[in-house]
């Protein structure tokens, strides 16, 4: 066997031993949410949460590409027919476990109505509600509207305090520490209101028949640091300023 024919296996065995595992290309797609949350912008991906979710792959050393941002429904077809790998938002229940493999949680949300503080609930009967245009399409949003009675006003956050302040809206309904942040800038004084609060905790959920189910333990476990870290207060706190 020559000398040529040994370098040459080597470098070739050397190329495979040092290729990497996670050069597949897994297609990730957000929920179509504009705004506070992510922004899309001639398919330029960015906001707080597009950025952050990205730290969490490349912490999980993965290759991703983003999905174009289209309608949930035809989002989560694409997902079923293995056209999109991962979503980087879904909800936990039993019946999409079924077809989901989930990993994290990674957000949080907490929603409330809030008022002005010398506002008095037992006098809002049919409230115009004031609601963060972003969560124009976020499901609990429409519960939300029946339990208070109320007509929406889908706006910017820092626009409908100022709405609350002048008396156009009653209720402010949006993510708490960004309402509390756009009424301490205006020098505002809110409430929220008992026992209408929610709390929802998100995941990334992966085509279990994906190539892409080969990551599940190490996003997993760049979710579990990227928390530890104070990823998630520094994300929500992103939100907050940019509103």
């Amino acid at each position: 066997m020559s000398k040529h024919y040994l370098q040459l296996a080597a470098s070739v065995a050397l190329l495979i031993v040092t290729t990497p595992l996670y050069a597949q290309t897994c297609v990730v797609a957000f929920p179509e949410q504009n705004g506070s949350w992510a922004t899309v912008e001639e398919n330029q991906f960015g906001g707080p949460l597009i950025n952050s979710a990205d730290q969490i792959f490349a912490a999980a050393k993965m290759e991703v590409a983003h999905h174009p941002v289209e309608p949930w429904a035809d989002v989560l077809k694409k997902f079923e027919n293995g056209k999109i790998d991962i979503l980087a938002i879904a909800l936990r229940s039993a019946e999409r476990e079924k077809t989901m493999k989930f990993v994290g949680p990674w957000l949080s949300y907490h929603w409330g109505p809030f008022t002005l503080a010398h506002t008095n609930p037992n006098d809002l009967k049919h409230p115009t509600i004031g609601v963060n245009r972003a969560l124009k399409n976020v499901q609990p949003i429409p519960t939300y509207l029946t339990r208070l009675h109320g007509n929406p006003d889908w706006d910017t956050p820092a626009n409908l305090v100022n709405k609350l302040s002048s008396g156009k809206i009653d209720i402010i309904l949006g993510e708490r520490e960004v309402i509390n942040r756009q009424a301490s800038i205006n020098g505002l004084q809110v409430k929220e209101l008992p026992g209408t609060d929610m709390r929802m905790t998100a995941y990334m959920a992966i085509n279990p028949s994906s190539a892409c189910m080969k990551h599940a333990e190490t996003l997993d476990r760049a979710i579990r640091d990227w928390k530890k870290d104070g990823g998630h207060e520094q994300l929500i706190t992103a939100v907050a300023e940019l509103n």
